[in-house]
């Protein structure tokens, strides 16, 4: 309880820092108005998942670091399965992550609202992808210190693993901005599941052919998504059970 707390202060103090980077400083900079949507959707919620995702990954590996007691090490003790153990705890981020994120999201959007004036698409669809982009996040993020050792997550996971994806998700910029400048470029990042997250909830809510179509974000993310199972499952018995 104490931990949503907090992060809900914390979301409420990301909020109107938010609102004026996109509602005052970027227009001050001169960006047109027709970017604020799509790039506020893809660094509003986008980078909010890669940055609690990390943190959740920093938690679940000093849960399985060994020689440390703790609640994790009691339920792999339980006679149940080992994947609903660790679903437990994707399931505990994704609901923290809607109760923290979605309102303030939505209040962003309501008072940029002068912005998002050609939204074309579906709240209903756009809460809908936030939930698909929410599962395959923590099943990613549940993945990473599965996989990797201790000394490689602490030092490598970020510059090597999670830069890349930040970088060349198309976060900052729409994946029809980056074929423009560079087709090969834009392609690759086609193999970033974090393009047809940013992809998807712009064109769930926006609409129009400025955006991946959102049929083809949702098919990549279930499918990304079931590659992140099928991990897991490899991962959880060769880190627990490695005989």
């Amino acid at each position: 309880r104490q931990s949503i707390i907090n992060k809900i202060i914390d979301a409420c103090i990301r909020l109107p820092i938010e609102i004026l980077t996109f509602g005052y400083f970027f227009p001050l900079l001169g960006m047109p108005a027709a970017l604020i949507p799509p790039l506020y959707l893809g660094m509003g919620f986008t980078l909010f998942l890669i940055f609690t995702g990390y943190s959740f990954s920093t938690t679940i590996m000093r849960l399985i670091m060994p020689g440390t007691p703790t609640v994790l090490e009691y339920e792999l003790t339980l006679p149940i399965p080992k994947t609903f153990v660790f679903g437990k705890y994707i399931l505990s981020y994704m609901i923290e992550a809607c109760i923290v994120n979605l309102p303030l999201i939505s209040i962003g959007i309501w008072v940029l609202r002068d912005n998002f004036s050609t939204i074309q698409g579906s709240w209903i669809i756009f809460y809908c992808t936030v939930l698909c982009a929410l599962l395959f996040s923590g099943l990613f993020f549940m993945l990473l210190p599965l996989h990797y050792s201790q000394g490689y997550f602490w030092n490598n996971i970020w510059p090597r693993r999670l830069s890349w994806l930040l970088n060349f998700g198309a976060i900052f910029y729409t994946w029809k901005a980056a074929y423009g400048l560079n087709r090969y470029l834009a392609v690759a990042m086609l193999f970033n599941p974090f393009t047809y997250i940013a992809e998807g909830l712009r064109s769930a809510l926006l609409g129009g052919p400025d955006y991946i179509p959102l049929s083809i974000c949702l098919m990549m993310l279930s499918a990304s998504s079931a590659l992140c199972v099928l991990a897991l499952q490899r991962s959880i018995k060769k880190r627990l059970d490695p005989v």
